[in-house]
């Protein structure tokens, strides 16, 4: 049985006095890639935030395993535009206590697929090339809590595949992987539970076999009437969408106990 990586106890986040999440529970498992759902302004990149234990909720707890390392990102917001690609990667892989010359850092480069961009300008690449060096940061220090936004959303299919493959492998390892998407068929494909997020204060984890019944390769209409049919209209839910982008979005960190994060963070002993 998989050991549950994050607890959400009835959380509430309010933003200039509106209810952004409104008394939330879930928890989520190690060895379990998970999707994000919602239609836009309902609270997803909020949700994504307090998972990743960098937003403050106003109401109920957040608690870690212990010994949780996060990799998180959201868009772009931590590339640093004045240096290339490959001296980014070697700036975060140093905060992490990584040699940047190691084999690991190649590997990266790779299976996001941009090994040929490493001597080119952060502030010259385009925006999907951005949103892969996001990805490859996330991954830099071996999280075993992945939090991302957007993670396969206009990457190429080969790409897609690879890092799809690779958050199953992560998964094995006692990983717990979440990310966000407005497309339907990357969640479908790429996850085991779904993370319905159908207002601001009602959430759904549903298992994806129940919503496949063994399909294994899922076209964008075919995701389109299998939600429709599971009594979920996702895809008309979240089509469009735009990716949100805030500052602090890119990092990865070690929880070295298990901690809850309630009006900001504190021991669980205490």
């Amino acid at each position: 049985m998989n050991e549950c990586r994050v607890r959400i106890n009835d959380i509430s986040v309010n933003y200039r006095k509106e209810s952004v999440l409104s008394n939330v529970s879930f928890h989520l498992d190690d060895g379990k890639v998970y999707g994000l759902f919602s239609k836009n302004g309902i609270g997803k990149t909020t949700l994504l935030k307090v998972l990743a234990g960098v937003f403050e909720v106003d109401k109920g707890e957040v608690v870690y395993k212990e010994n949780t390392h996060i990799g998180y990102s959201i868009e772009d917001s931590l590339i640093v535009n004045g240096l290339n690609v490959n001296e980014n990667l070697a700036y975060y892989a140093k905060l992490n206590g990584i040699n940047s010359n190691a084999k690991k850092i190649d590997d990266i480069f790779e299976l996001t697929g941009i090994s040929e961009f490493r001597n080119k300008c952060a502030k010259r690449i385009s925006k999907g090339m951005r949103q892969r060096v996001s990805l490859a940061i996330a991954m830099i220090a071996d999280p075993n809590l992945l939090i991302l936004d957007e993670a396969i959303s206009g990457i190429d299919v080969i790409s897609r595949r690879k890092i799809s493959t690779y958050f199953r492998d992560l998964a094995k390892k006692d990983t717990c992987v979440v990310f966000a998407d407005h497309d339907v068929a990357n969640i479908l494909n790429a996850c085991d539970e779904i993370i319905f997020l159908k207002n601001n204060s009602n959430v759904e984890v549903i298992a994806i076999q129940k919503l496949l019944g063994g399909n294994t390769d899922v076209s964008i209409e075919e995701a389109e009437k299998i939600t429709k049919d599971a009594g979920l209209d996702v895809y008309n839910m979240v089509k469009g969408i735009q990716p949100i982008c805030f500052e602090n979005a890119c990092w990865a960190y070690t929880v070295g106990a298990a901690i809850a994060i309630k009006k900001g963070a504190r021991k669980a002993s205490e």
